[in-house]
């Protein structure tokens, strides 16, 4: 090996060039003169592990190329995949001109601490996240050697805020809304289910006769089949929509089911003069109200499509009438005991035993005889 050289390129960037086997590597990596030479080991440690069966062959590629092949093989598949293409745009933007093995560690905290100044903590760790399934599966396919996600730590998220519906605000809401959202609210208050699970519900799937509904496991988040039963309110509601359609909620602009209706429920909300109010957390509020009324957990989980009970955890919060009455007996004024002819009303006195001399008084002596 010879002819290995480090050097600054017209934009202000660094590259290594070196030949190995008749071959030669030129790469574009790194802000310094010290990342390109330690870029530059790492290449050329791989070629000579390789050479020597000690690695197999690795097929090194730019992040961007690897990250269009992830999205079109396996986002695609994803019921996410419309939030995986906004990350991976992220991401290819950020590591513009890498190869998989000159992203480190370093520079993955280098993108976390830029990234803090625009997006919130939760979104860079669902970002890290990605980035991590994404070199996963680069290992896979003989991209990469390792993962350089492994190690970094995520950001410490606040527990979730549940804001479920009032009574008052739900009637705000259903009145400030158009004809076609209505129902979908009504639905999500009252059935609890997701919101991509409700938007794809189709006529087949619907039984009047037994007040349920089919979730098949494609539009299950668990990938498991699910009956939901209904009540009289959801009932009546899916009684009234047309079913002149596949799909209960047809969308006749694409030919397909309603997909998303956070314009609409987002206007309704500020027409309605309540803020701070999530699509989601009208399936919250379907929970809230459930242990409000005095349901078990067991049966929410059942409900809700949970597949662990943790989750199911965050409604604890909502106490029964039961456990206030308990601890509201703590600050209760005892009661005086009550006297009713000497005996302590509900604690008769305790008969405590004669002594012993009273004893004896009280037997009958007889007279002693008279003298004549």
């Amino acid at each position: 090996m010879v002819g290995m050289n480090v050097r600054r390129t017209k934009g202000g960037r660094y590259a290594y060039d070196f030949w190995f086997n008749g071959k030669r590597y030129i790469r574009v990596v790194g802000e310094s003169k010290e990342q390109a030479e330690g870029a530059m080991a790492v290449h050329r440690n791989r070629l000579l592990d390789e050479k020597h069966g000690l690695a197999s062959p690795i097929t090194d590629v730019r992040f961007d190329v690897l990250a269009e092949d992830y999205f079109k093989k396996v986002s695609k598949q994803k019921r996410s995949w419309r939030r995986d293409r906004l990350t991976l745009d992220h991401l290819e933007r950020a590591f513009r001109g890498k190869l998989v093995s000159e992203i480190t560690s370093k520079s993955i905290e280098e993108y976390k601490a830029k990234r803090l100044k625009e997006v919130s903590k939760s979104t860079i760790n669902r970002e890290i996240a990605l980035l991590s399934n994404v070199y996963t599966t680069a290992v896979t396919w003989k991209h990469a050697t390792s993962n350089p996600v492994k190690g970094i730590a995520r950001f410490e998220e606040p527990d979730p805020v549940e804001r479920p519906l009032t009574f008052d605000e739900e009637a705000r809401l259903l009145g400030a809304s158009s004809e076609y959202l209505k129902p979908i609210l009504v639905l999500l208050i009252n059935i609890g289910l997701r919101r991509n699970e409700l938007l794809s519900l189709q006529w087949k799937n619907v039984d009047f006769v037994k007040s349920q509904i089919l979730i098949p496991k494609t539009n299950c988040k668990r990938k498991q089949m699910r009956m939901v039963p209904l009540n009289s309110v959801a009932l009546k509601t899916l009684q009234a929509l047309p079913r002149g359609h596949e799909y209960v909620f047809y969308n006749k602009r694409t030919g397909t089911y309603v997909r998303d209706i956070k314009t609409a429920f987002h206007a309704a909300s500020e027409k309605a003069g309540i803020k701070g109010l999530r699509l989601h957390d009208l399936r919250h509020t379907f929970a809230t109200r459930l242990r409000d009324k005095g349901e078990s957990l067991t049966t929410i989980m059942k409900l809700m499509g949970h597949s662990k009970y943790e989750t199911t955890l965050r409604y604890a919060h909502v106490l029964e009438k039961s456990q206030h009455e308990a601890v509201e007996k703590l600050v209760e004024t005892p009661k005086k005991p009550e006297y009713q002819k000497g005996i302590r009303k509900g604690h008769p006195f305790r008969r405590l035993p004669l002594r012993p001399h009273n004893s004896f008084m009280r037997q009958r002596l007889p007279y002693p005889a008279r003298v004549s």
